[in-house]
């Protein structure tokens, strides 16, 4: 994570997605539906998938392209700029339009994919792993 930004992110169970399609298949109306569970903030979120988050300073990141590695962040998953100023949709039409709503929260779908796991201030991923 860059240091200083905590972002919403959303997600959605599968089951939820598969309803809403279905529901979007079937209504006599047409156009785009948004959907997704409920938004949380990414420390929150990271956390919940039983693992702590690692804090980038950004001058850190341009300094080392500086110092000529065009990509220190190799396993980078977002675009730093998604992770500074991201997009959350709004499912209000999904729900007014096709009655569509998640059943399943963000959090009970980041804990199921840590298999209940949780960790706290000054584990790492190795004290997760031995668990």
């Amino acid at each position: 994570m860059i240091f200083g930004f905590n972002p919403l992110v959303q997600i959605v169970h599968p089951d939820d997605a598969a309803d809403a399609w279905m529901r979007a298949i079937l209504a006599p109306t047409a156009g785009v539906f948004h959907i997704a569970a409920n938004s949380l903030p990414l420390v929150k979120a990271i956390r919940l998938t039983g693992r702590q988050p690692t804090l980038i300073a950004e001058p850190m990141i341009e300094l080392a392209r500086w110092m000529g590695r065009p990509n220190p962040l190799k396993r980078w998953p977002y675009d730093r700029d998604f992770l500074r100023h991201p997009c959350v949709v709004d499912t209000q039409r999904a729900q007014a339009v096709l009655g569509w709503q998640a059943r399943h929260t963000a959090e009970a779908i980041l804990r199921s994919l840590s298999g209940g796991r949780r960790a706290t201030p000054g584990q790492t991923r190795l004290h997760m792993q031995e668990l």
